[in-house]
């Protein structure tokens, strides 16, 4: 999958569902640790992976805060 597509795909989850697929990627990076430390990751490439789109998903969820706070402002 193209990175603008994830990111696409990303935008349009609700922030639930960031929230969740978050704490999934994060068990997962959790586990390649384990991997590494103890020899047996095979895919290190994915480590990289897993942490970009944490990154990718916490940015969209400060976005979406940030559009929220401006809405409750806008309405005051």
């Amino acid at each position: 999958m193209k990175k603008n597509d994830l990111k696409q795909q990303l935008k349009e989850m609700s922030v639930e569902e960031l929230q969740n697929e978050n704490i999934a990627l994060l068990k997962e990076q959790m586990s390649f640790r384990i991997q590494r430390a103890i020899g047996q990751l095979k895919k290190n490439h994915r480590m990289k992976e897993i942490r970009r789109s944490i990154a990718r998903i916490k940015t969209i969820l400060t976005e979406k805060s940030k559009n929220t706070e401006m809405k409750m402002g806008d309405k005051e």
